[in-house]
């Protein structure tokens, strides 16, 4: 395995842990998002349904004295819209809330996936570094045989035949090695 094979599998393996990295964040800070509208969705309904309460309160209270003027009938038709406003608002809060909980759903099924096409990576980058090692053992094996045929010639050992062909030293006797 060359220098430059190593360091592409280096490369390789740097960007999918960067990936993965990136991956968990997107995770986290998706789930913290959904949290934090569904806790303001929260704190809105219980605000509005509080205030409303409120307001309620002091209307009927109001009208307890209106009534002895004569203002009865307005109050209690104010009192009607204010509470017909109260349930739209509510109804519009349990509308966001079931959309916070659809966008959930959608946070998480991205995370799911993020997460498989990381391991999926993962697992290619491993049978990259896999193939990387046999075929740098095979290249080795082969430098080695090499270096032994190249021995032997240096050393007088393995030369070419007079008539063709390749030849060894056995002693002082000459052998050809291709019959």
């Amino acid at each position: 395995m060359t220098d430059d094979d190593m360091d592409e599998a280096m490369r390789w393996s740097v960007l999918m842990d960067s990936l993965e990295e990136r991956s968990a964040e997107a995770v986290a800070q998706s789930q913290q998002a959904a949290d934090a509208l569904q806790r303001a969705a929260q704190d809105a309904a219980s605000t509005a349904k509080r205030i409303t309460a409120q307001a309620l309160e002091e209307f009927r209270r109001a009208a307890s004295g209106a009534v002895e003027n004569g203002l009865r009938y307005p109050l209690e038709d104010a009192s009607r819209k204010l509470e017909d406003g109260v349930g739209r608002i509510e109804s519009a809060m349990q509308t966001l809330d079931a959309h916070i909980k659809v966008q959930s759903r959608m946070l998480a099924a991205y995370a799911w996936k993020t997460f498989v096409a990381s391991a999926l990576a993962a697992l290619v980058m491993i049978g990259v570094a896999v193939y990387m090692g046999l075929y740098a053992r095979q290249e080795i094996t082969r430098a080695e045989w090499v270096g032994e045929i190249n021995a032997a010639v240096a050393n007088g050992k393995l030369v070419a035949c007079p008539g063709g062909g390749l030849c060894v030293y056995r002693g002082k006797k000459l052998e050809r090695l291709d019959q």
